[in-house]
């Protein structure tokens, strides 16, 4: 899934989520759709580990979920 606008707040954006970044997995969970993050999201407690391809690299990307967030 690939992130198609800039967040300015909230959980992804300080997290330093960019525009562009494609999403791999999310909490050990393949992401092919906005549903599937969606659901990881909304079970997730605490933090998610993000797998993201950026530029042809992958990297984790630790996010701090709100309550804001699971909604």
């Amino acid at each position: 899934m690939t992130i198609f606008f800039e967040a300015f707040s909230g959980p992804a954006a300080e997290a330093g989520m960019r525009r562009g970044d494609i999403i791999i997995s999310a909490g050990g969970k393949k992401i092919r759709t906005e549903k599937d993050l969606n659901e990881v999201v909304s079970k997730a407690k605490g933090s998610l580990a993000v797998l993201v391809d950026r530029n042809g690299s992958r990297e984790f990307i630790p996010v701090k979920l709100s309550d804001e967030a699971k909604k």
